[in-house]
């Protein structure tokens, strides 16, 4: 979901797109469902947000590539995240 941009490509539907005047929050959650409620609680607290992502399996992209990814986001000025585990790192060798 990015609010800068209108684009609203989430099953969660009852987010609205509208958030503070000031968008400088982007979150990033491995869970949809807590993300939306993140992002649903921050715009009721006045805390503006420009995008939500969530990384789905991660069978492709994970959490890391979409904090990389938003710490040369202009528009993002704070990172949130919902991170429930992490993968080693290191290759299993085959």
């Amino acid at each position: 979901m990015n609010v800068r941009n209108a684009v609203m490509a989430t099953f969660a539907s009852e987010l609205e797109m509208k958030s503070a005047s000031q968008r400088t929050l982007s979150l990033v959650a491995q869970s949809g469902a807590f993300g939306a409620r993140m992002f649903e609680g921050a715009t009721k607290a006045g805390v503006g947000c420009t995008s939500f992502t969530s990384v789905g399996n991660e069978a492709d992209t994970e959490f890391s590539d979409f904090v990389d990814y938003l710490l040369d986001d202009p528009d993002t000025k704070i990172i949130g995240g919902y991170l429930e585990g992490a993968k080693d790192g290191r290759s299993s060798g085959g």
